[in-house]
């Protein structure tokens, strides 16, 4: 159940997953409620496409920043040996 109930979720309908745990307890099926919870936290955070896109490119960007810097460290190091 959990597994079709969150296939489909948004980033508007993430948050209806507490809810509908809640509303399992009270119908009397604590399993199920912990499932859904469990399901929600494994789930991938919602991302539209546009933030992927964002969060992708910051990382490309951080990471050409690491080895222009570690580049730089070592040029340093290689000049006060000599």
């Amino acid at each position: 159940m959990p597994q079709i109930l969150g296939a489909h979720l948004t980033k508007t309908e993430l948050p209806f997953g507490a809810a509908t745990a809640a509303a399992l307890r009270d119908q009397g099926e604590p399993q199920l409620a912990r499932e859904v919870e469990a399901f929600v936290r494994r789930r991938p955070e919602v991302a539209t496409g546009n933030e992927r896109v964002a969060k992708a490119l910051l990382a490309q960007v951080a990471a050409q920043r690491s080895r222009t810097l570690s580049a730089e460290w070592k040029r340093s190091i290689e000049d006060r040996a000599r």
